[in-house]
């Protein structure tokens, strides 16, 4: 009888052990991720060309499809491709002008249905011909830009930058201080 009294405790702990850890390894694997918009983005390449490029996002299904649209000063919108756009998330549009405003935004396309669109990026008129966007910092007096990250910080679904600066910048692995106090 005692054999069999420790033969069930055993079973009965292994069967809590497995349904613990069928339970702990099921919430780990679950995917985590922000709220994101599509962050649609163009740039000037010049010569008449916009480089404009957005987001797929994680819960994007294996299927989607994009239209892409643009509005020159703004005008109505016109859609800039002839097929769905689904091998890339990039498009070069040719027939820009340069010397007007450039609205672009997408519309996924899930299931042949055309959804909301995304948030508009405006390129302005005569923008530089630039590989990258340039944001003016605004710097106060006595500091200098340091490290930066990046993040959702109000759930809007765009990223903000969070941008690090300092007054008399020092590897903290000296001894000293590394800025004034305020009053």
């Amino acid at each position: 009888m005692h054999f069999r009294k420790k033969r069930l405790n055993n079973k009965m702990f292994i069967i809590a052990l497995v349904s613990i850890l069928f339970v702990v390894t099921g919430a780990g694997a679950q995917r985590q991720m922000e709220y994101l918009g599509r962050g649609v983005v163009a740039v000037n390449q010049g010569g008449g060309k916009v480089y404009i490029g957005w987001r797929m996002l994680g819960t994007d299904p294996e299927d989607i499809a994009f239209n892409l649209y643009r509005s020159i000063g703004g005008a109505k919108p016109v859609k800039l491709n002839k097929e769905l756009l689904t091998e890339s998330t990039n498009f070069v549009d040719n027939t820009a002008c340069p010397n007007q405003p450039n609205s672009y935004f997408v519309r996924p396309i899930v299931k042949g249905e055309e959804l909301e669109p995304s948030a508009f990026f405006t390129l302005p008129a005569n923008a530089p011909v630039r590989e990258y966007i340039s944001i003016a910092l605004q710097t106060p007096a006595g500091h200098r830009p340091s490290d930066a990250s990046v993040g959702d910080l109000d759930g809007d679904g765009e990223y903000e930058i969070v941008l690090k600066q300092e007054m008399r910048p020092r590897d903290n692995a000296q001894r000293g201080r590394t800025g004034d106090r305020g009053p």
